[in-house]
């Protein structure tokens, strides 16, 4: 049986999720509307997150509202759900319930280059074709006989495989709902042409998906950042693929999804004090995220979770760089030091959850160990401290390093000459292997000339420069050989002697 909800939540994409997940935390009863059954495995239901499953018409809409009786409606379904969001504002206008649209970020122009029809001829981007229409996508997809990857979904799906001049070169990506593969079969497609996955897909998913099906078209809706908009251009780039994007119906009115967040939080019951978390124990949430080896690409699935539940993430300018498509809608400090971070925390009470960027390998030389100093140092044992204190490690230098090379580490010594003293040929002398972090203050050329001065010219460099980014190098030789080279100071290094030299 339904019950009263302070806030409902039209949903079933990303922003429904995040909103819901926000509500949970800040103890906001709300009521979930999706569609489908799937929609519905996607949320956590509770004692605060009820859901309700099913499409609703206009008198099942208006029942469900007076039911449930909201102060405030948001809209958070998909930019192309025209029908539902007319539907919905009508009735919240009739009953005078307080209704926000949630805004995605558009990026046709930022990523496709251009406001309309076909972008002038450039070597550095494929053709793309901006339309206004489901019909007129399908239209385009005539001028040849290439394979499609079509990435629309399954409502609009028989304007594309209901044409037989298309459907055998229509390869579906749709979601993985029983009712949705059924839908694709009764319109002729089965097997490779039917993909059933659930999203975010990156660049790289996207690539494969392309060479694999080997498509010369890929059709879009302008979904925003949220619906991998940018990613399905860049892998199109990258595959030389042609691009068709359904423009978004009309210009749309809203707020965006931390503006739908302040709006609820005007709904908490329970209200807890302004300095703690609505989960029980009074305390707020404090993250530490190692960025590993460094670059986005490194960081874990349940690391990407957490930035993506944050209030804030603080860390230095660089690590935020890397990290700028993930927290664009992120209130961002660049602090890396702890106590600037606890005293920020300390003035502003309302962030519940913040996010530490580290840099490095946490417990290995890194700014998680200074920071677990300083809180054990202002508040003593971890029990007694206000936060929840959370590490979650980025993938390891050291294991990535020895991955690229195809070599061991379980009998290396670890030790960095990261902004510290290091006598890499005294270490070396105790062991046959040692790994060290290098910086600008000590790199590879410094290391393998000490090395030379020290009659071990012989000893094996195995050496990554910037493991993680676009532009990551590996060096192999011996230490006499690599006396001239020159590293960028994001370097990881092996060395390893002859069993027989001391």
């Amino acid at each position: 049986m339904q019950r009263h909800a302070s806030v409902v939540i039209f949903g079933g994409t990303s922003e429904g999720r995040e909103l819901a997940e926000y509500a949970e935390a800040r103890h906001i009863p709300v009521l979930v509307s999706v569609v489908s059954g799937y929609g519905e495995s996607l949320l956590r239901e509770s004692d605060l997150v009820q859901v309700h499953t099913g499409a609703l018409d206009e008198a099942a809409m208006r029942q469900f509202l007076l039911e449930a009786a909201p102060k405030l409606v948001l809209d958070a379904t998909h930019p192309y759900a025209r029908v539902v969001t007319e539907q919905v504002a009508a009735l919240c206008r009739e009953l005078a319930i307080s209704y926000q649209r949630i805004l995605r970020g558009s990026e046709t122009e930022k990523a496709a280059g251009q406001n309309s029809g076909m972008q002038e001829d450039r070597q550095d981007l494929a053709p793309v074709f901006v339309v206004d229409s489901v019909s007129e996508a399908a239209a385009c997809l005539k001028q040849d006989g290439r394979p499609v990857l079509l990435t629309t979904g399954s409502k609009e799906l028989e304007a594309f495989a209901g044409d037989p001049v298309l459907r055998e070169r229509i390869f579906a990506r749709v979601l993985p709902d029983s009712q949705v593969l059924k839908k694709c079969e009764d319109l002729g497609l089965h097997g490779a042409h039917i993909i059933a996955m659930q999203g975010p897909f990156s660049v790289e998913l996207n690539y494969a998906l392309l060479r694999t099906v080997q498509a010369g078209w890929l059709v879009t809706k302008e979904a925003g950042k949220r619906g991998g908009f940018a990613e399905k251009i860049e892998a199109a780039r990258q595959c030389g693929v042609s691009v068709v994007v359904i423009r978004r119906p009309v210009h749309e009115e809203g707020i965006s999804l931390e503006e739908a967040k302040r709006q609820m939080d005007a709904y908490r019951t329970a209200r807890p004090p302004e300095n703690s978390e609505a989960d029980g124990t009074g305390r707020r949430f404090l993250s530490m995220i190692g960025m590993g080896m460094g670059g986005a690409k490194q960081l874990t699935l349940e690391a990407l979770e957490v930035l993506e539940r944050s209030d804030i993430v603080f860390g230095a300018s660089r690590m935020l760089a890397d990290l700028a498509p993930l927290i664009r809608e992120k209130h961002q400090e660049t602090y890396y030091q702890p106590e600037k971070i606890l005293d920020w925390l300390e003035k502003n009470r309302a962030c519940q959850h913040a996010v530490v960027v580290c840099s490095g390998d946490t417990g290995f030389y890194s700014g998680s160990g200074s920071m677990m100093r300083e809180l054990k140092a202002r508040f003593g044992e971890v029990e007694s401290s206000p936060y929840e204190v959370t590490v979650f490690p980025g993938i390891s230098s050291v294991s990535a390093l020895a991955a690229r090379f195809g070599i061991s580490w379980d009998d290396a010594c670890l030790a960095s000459a990261h902004g510290r003293d290091c006598d890499a040929a005294a270490l070396l002398k105790e062991h046959e292997k040692v790994f060290l972090l290098l910086d600008s203050s000590m790199n590879l050329r410094q290391i393998c000339r000490i090395l030379k001065d020290a009659d071990m010219g012989n000893t094996r460099i195995y050496a990554g420069i910037r493991m993680g980014y676009e532009d990551e190098r590996k060096i192999y030789g011996t230490a006499e050989e690599l006396t001239d080279i020159e590293t960028n100071s994001l370097t990881a290094v092996f060395l390893e002697r002859e069993k027989d030299e001391r």
